[in-house]
């Protein structure tokens, strides 16, 4: 694939190649990840068929072809009256048949509008088919559901948090889904915010979908606050600007107008820009935003208890630190519990150990 990128790159100095309008400045011609390639160039027959040349002499030395099935081309700022022709001519030359937005590249999605709850739906199917088939095929503890939630249902989400920001029904369901799973869609004995805040406030130290999206949004916000050089945003958006403060304008993608909204929202949290910034930047190791590290400061903390090293202690069993840890909450099903929630009679609400004279706790 080096090879490959070499030859396109080649086409920055070739006056008869003509940039997409959005990369001329860049002078990019593609993105490559693994066996994912992205090809950008002018909608005119020239430019296409140079960079088709490039390929087809990649594929003669390489031996690697591209499956005409799985490609496709996309169009966008055509005028009317050369659309059809023009995207004949092209479709027919390469062989490839027109794609249509949204496409998903790298598993996410690629619209030109805004992200909707229908386009998250591989998402939510993806974390729906986890929790079936780990309810179906295992027989999980309280403990065992908790660390399937922190590992991979966390890595899921965190993949599609990292590029956008969801709409908040998406991730209000995400922490339904989770929240179900855990208590197996009987009685939740603990609220899902409790059990989102850091073991030293009382929580379990699982990741609200909300917070955590918002984290995700202030880590590109900072990369793009430090790295002014090297992105393709500020060519197109922010044009020697500050980031903390430019204003959306109507032509912008909707995934820009979402982050400076974000960066609105975290403005509001931290009091003030420089708040915002400092406290970003507390929140770096070796120039890196710490994803867990702002979510704690995003969220708004519990007071500290003074039970948090004994009963999440790492020497004890997980599924005894999560008995405990309800114990201290005071949200074991113990029968005087039972009978204020109505599910058992009064009657029967005394301690079998005691000989029936007191009522169980």
């Amino acid at each position: 694939m080096e090879y490959l990128s070499r030859k396109l790159g080649s086409l920055t100095a070739d006056r008869n190649f003509k940039f997409h309008p959005r990369c001329s400045k860049l002078k990019i011609t593609h993105l490559v990840f693994a066996d994912d390639l992205l090809l950008f160039s002018r909608a005119d027959l020239c430019s296409i068929m140079k960079i088709s040349a490039c390929f087809q002499e990649f594929s003669l030395v390489s031996g690697l072809e591209a499956n005409p099935e799985k490609c496709s081309v996309y169009f966008s700022g055509i005028e009317d009256n050369l659309k059809y022709n023009l995207k004949y001519q092209i479709c027919d030359f390469l062989g490839f048949k027109e794609g249509v937005l949204p496409m998903k590249y790298l598993g996410l999605p690629l619209n030109t509008k805004r992200l909707s709850y229908l386009d998250c739906s591989s998402l939510i199917g993806k974390i729906q088919n986890q929790f079936q088939f780990w309810q179906k095929n295992r027989k999980l503890s309280y403990a065992g559901k908790l660390e399937m939630i922190k590992s991979v249902i966390l890595g899921i989400q965190t993949f599609w948090m990292s590029n956008y920001i969801l709409p908040i029904k998406v991730l209000e369901k995400i922490d339904n889904l989770c929240s179900g799973f855990l208590w197996s869609q009987k009685i939740h004995l603990t609220s899902w915010g409790t059990i989102c805040q850091g073991k030293e406030h009382g929580g379990l130290g699982i990741f609200a979908a909300r917070e955590w999206n918002y984290a995700a949004a202030a880590k590109l916000l900072w990369m793009v606050h430090l790295k002014k050089d090297l992105l393709w945003i500020h060519e197109n958006y922010l044009k020697n600007q500050n980031i903390w403060i430019i204003q959306p304008r109507v032509n912008d993608s909707w995934m820009w107008k979402k982050l400076l909204k974000v960066r609105y929202i975290l403005v509001s949290k931290f009091g003030n820009v420089e708040g915002m910034k400092n406290t970003i930047n507390g929140c770096c190791y070796i120039g890196k935003v710490l994803l867990s590290t702002m979510y704690r400061s995003l969220i708004q903390p519990a007071p500290r208890v003074i039970w948090h090293n004994t009963v999440l202690d790492g020497f004890l069993y997980p599924k005894h630190s999560f008995t405990l840890w309800l114990t201290c909450h005071s949200r074991l099903l113990t029968k005087d519990r039972l009978c204020r929630m109505g599910i058992l009679n009064t009657n029967l609400s005394n301690c079998m150990l005691c000989q029936w004279q007191q009522m169980e706790t």
